[in-house]
């Protein structure tokens, strides 16, 4: 799941999941609101389905495309 506070749900048009991305591709996961940082999105490093570092080439404090998902 992808975590992030509810004005940032707002401002990128989040209704129940995510797609996190770069150059590298892409990932879609269910988006859960919390109390954090707005501007700020965290995912788990590696989960079922999901391997942030292997399919985005990504590492923690990247920065990402972050969108709702359709």
């Amino acid at each position: 799941m992808a975590r992030l506070s509810q004005a940032t749900a707002d401002s990128l048009g989040v209704a129940g999941a995510v797609t996190i991305s770069t150059e590298a591709g892409a990932i879609e996961l269910p988006a859960v609101v919390t109390d954090m940082v707005d501007g700020v999105v965290w995912v788990p490093v590696k989960s079922p389905g999901s391997w942030v570092a292997r399919d985005l080439r990504a590492s923690a404090g990247a920065h990402v495309t972050v969108k709702g998902a359709a």
